[in-house]
């Protein structure tokens, strides 16, 4: 879809964050300052190439332009407007169990390999 995965973007990048230990309000916030940019960038991008299409001559084709420059517009304010505030209001628990499930799943990895760098230690001392 287009523009619908600036939300996803968005939305991705603050789960990223809570993986990594933040909070609600430290993920919002550094989210705007990696894929919040890149987002507005793109949609700005697309945005403005798409306006000159407005001025052609066909009437259908400027319609469609005006429309999908509406779209555009909309699910660029949605997710840099909306989603943020919401995940920091609400605190979704999809979002928090997989930010857990990761911690746990890195932890575990973690372990793993120490596990395995004391084995082959020992492998070399005997």
């Amino acid at each position: 879809g287009i523009g619908i995965d600036y939300g996803y973007y968005v939305l991705s990048r603050i789960v990223e964050e809570l993986v990594a230990g933040e909070g609600f309000d430290v993920a919002v916030r550094r989210m705007f300052e990696t894929t919040g940019k890149t987002v507005l960038f793109t949609g700005v991008s697309l945005t403005a190439s798409i306006i000159f299409w407005v001025f052609f001559p066909m009437k259908f084709q400027a319609q469609m332009a005006l429309l999908l420059v509406l779209l555009l517009g909309f699910h660029l304010m949605g997710a840099l407007m909306f989603i943020p505030p919401m995940v920091s209001l609400l605190k979704p628990r999809f979002a928090i169990k997989y930010a857990e499930e990761r911690q746990r799943q890195r932890a575990a990895a973690a372990a793993a390999a120490v596990a395995a760098e004391g084995a082959r230690a020992t492998a070399a001392g005997l």
